[in-house]
């Protein structure tokens, strides 16, 4: 068993190739990761993972488990045991039976119907190992699921603080800490089967249609869009809409298609926070956008604008706190404080 640490973020194309140009690869490897679930992706939802990954000809068998998020860093444990080409086939076709999450192996007695975990996908990943000065590796990696590719930065280490090396790369190369979620969830939001995902595209676009009469219409500000049907729509103004629904309802952002009036960098850090799969903003912000694509969460728009601008002309205040913040840990807080000070402005004025 390991039991690692592991920074990961999500990185814009262009930032990773600039990052390829000023570091010298020390190695270039594509490997594929075969992906298994149970059908309702209990596993996941467990913060579970069981792969085999397939490199150089050779499988290993993968299984993570005791995830801790914090921020950036995973921290779970790791257990891997190679298998052979025929063990990977077998999986492949027929499944495996629940005693693989503590890496078992087939006993040789097990019914059909104790095979639960099945493949649920695969994420090919063209991976680039670049070093740093304390002999610590990055692995860079661009990846393809589901008529997709997205970019990623990823850091191993063991020790408890992270290393002095890599907190100075982070920031000799502007790289963010985006909060990036695991290849596998990102591959199953995707989608891994081509008419599944067209209807799905279908009925996303007739319920945005459906939500954006209803911001047009004014009966709706905010809806909020699951499995192709609107579940929930609210009216109301600004960000605090918004924080309300994170604060108190939580679970409707959740895996959601989130349709907004109007999206700005504040709102699209709460959306992000929430655990959104994708945004449609009737106006947008360059700013939110950015924040959103670094983040692998689809968006959409009606109009792009540089800036969200307050009722007075100037820069939303909301928009400024969170401006040049880019770690989700510290906007959220930054947004919150900004309110609690316009609150106190405004009744201090009512006085």
């Amino acid at each position: 068993m390991r039991r690692e640490r592991e920074f990961k973020t999500i990185i814009s194309e262009e930032k990773y190739a600039e990052v390829l140009v000023r570091y010298q690869a020390r190695e270039t490897v594509l490997q594929v990761n075969y992906y298994f679930d149970t059908e309702n992706s209990e596993l996941l939802d467990a913060g579970i993972c069981l792969r085999v990954r397939e490199k150089n000809g050779a499988y290993e068998l993968t299984f993570k488990t005791g995830k801790l998020k914090l921020g950036n860093v995973h921290l779970r444990n790791e257990y891997n045991q190679t298998i052979t080409a025929e063990e990977f086939n077998k999986y492949i076709t027929g499944g495996m039976p629940l005693s693989f999450i503590a890496l078992g192996g087939f006993s040789g007695n097990e019914q059909p119907d104790a095979f639960p975990i099945r493949f649920t996908g695969k994420v090919v990943t063209q991976r680039s190992v670049i070093g740093l000065p304390d002999g610590s590796v990055i692995e860079l990696d661009k990846n393809a699921y589901a008529g997709k590719t997205d970019y990623e930065l990823e850091y191993e280490y063991d020790s408890k603080a992270e290393p002095p090396a890599f907190t100075a790369f982070l920031s000799e190369n502007g790289v963010g800490r985006g909060v990036s979620e695991s290849k596998q969830a990102r591959m199953l939001k995707r989608g891994v089967c081509s008419d599944d995902k067209e209807n799905s595209r279908q009925q996303h676009s007739t319920a945005i249609e459906a939500a954006k009469r209803k911001i047009e219409e004014g009966s709706a500000s905010l809806v909020i869009i699951k499995n192709g049907g609107i579940i929930a729509e609210r009216n109301g103004r600004g960000v605090r809409l918004l924080l309300d629904i994170y604060d108190d309802e939580r679970e409707l952002l959740r895996d959601a298609l989130v349709v907004d009036k109007i999206v700005g960098k504040a709102a699209a850090v709460i959306m992000s926070a929430g655990g959104a799969h994708s945004v449609y903003g009737v106006v947008i912000s360059r700013p939110a956008l950015a924040w959103l694509n670094a983040r692998g969460i689809e968006a959409g728009y009606g109009t792009l604008t540089d800036t969200i601008l307050s009722l007075s002309g100037g820069v939303c205040p909301i928009e400024q706190s969170v401006l040049h913040i880019e770690d989700g840990e510290e906007a959220l807080p930054a947004i919150r404080e900004r309110l609690s000070e316009l609150k106190k402005n405004k009744k201090e004025k009512e006085r």
